[in-house]
């Protein structure tokens, strides 16, 4: 130890017992000093007189303390912040200031109303409008009656099935004539069930056996033949300068014979 430090006699605020110590202690060792330090502190209470309402009450000895409760803070605070004048004119003005909002807030909600049902019929004036648009673009006439009909397809050329089998037979029977003509050799009894009997039925394409029943018959009366369902099948196709005789048709599937379509099988 220095001897130039001056040892001094303190006295322990918490235990009451002298110490020597060398420099500003309150304490005489360190349980002294956490003992202390967990000690609640005891705050005087004082009488006090509310600024507001002018109730006492007991409140700690701070100067900041003018109020008995948060209620008459906030009060007093509002008065003098906002200049008011007695209480029951405020409540009066808060009254007065809320039925007007509630008016201004009905006013500003018909007008949304309005607005908004005028946004819609004019949405819907819009839709209609395009609709019958789109409508006059895509009516057009029936290629095969010549009746003005509307479908959404725009390469739809008929307006109903009927008249599409109608069509479809019409350009059958023109493409039929221009391949057989006068100057082919063209023999007119050969029939499916002929060449039925010939070939015992076997499709000379696959080796199977053909059948007349495989095939539906609609409502309408149209015949939706199957696979297996015998066809005439020209061995050197018409197009390829082929014949309808009796030495170049043969029996086969109608599934086969798409299948072949105009390519030569030797």
């Amino acid at each position: 130890m220095n001897s130039n430090t001056e040892v001094k006699i303190c006295k322990c605020r918490m235990c009451g017992k002298d110490f020597e110590c060398t420099h500003r202690r309150k304490y005489c060792d360190d349980d002294c000093k956490r003992e202390a330090r967990n000690k609640p502190r005891r705050v005087p209470k004082v009488i006090k007189k509310c600024e507001w309402c002018g109730k006492e009450f007991k409140g700690d000895n701070d100067y900041r303390i003018k109020f008995c409760s948060m209620e008459c803070q906030q009060t007093s605070y509002s008065r003098l912040t906002r200049e008011h004048g007695p209480l029951e004119k405020l409540l009066e003005e808060r009254r007065i200031n809320k039925e007007k909002r509630l008016k201004r807030m009905r006013i500003e909600a018909k007008e949304r109303q309005k607005i908004n049902a005028i946004t819609s019929i004019a949405k819907l004036l819009n839709k209609e409008v395009l609709r019958r648009e789109r409508v006059v673009e895509l009516t057009r006439p029936c290629v095969e009656c010549g009746t003005p009909f509307y479908n959404i397809l725009p390469h739809a050329l008929t307006c109903t099935p009927l008249c599409s089998k109608r069509r479809a037979n019409r350009l059958q029977r023109l493409y039929n004539s221009n391949r057989l003509n006068e100057s082919n050799i063209v023999d007119k009894d050969i029939t499916v069930q002929k060449l039925f009997d010939k070939y015992d039925g076997i499709c000379y394409l696959c080796g199977k056996e053909c059948d007349f029943n495989d095939k539906v018959i609609t409502e309408e009366g149209y015949t939706i033949v199957g696979k297996t369902y015998p066809s005439i099948e020209h061995v050197i196709p018409i197009s390829k300068n082929g014949l309808h005789s009796w030495d170049n048709v043969n029996l086969a599937h109608h599934y086969c014979n798409a299948l072949k379509s105009d390519k030569y099988i030797f």
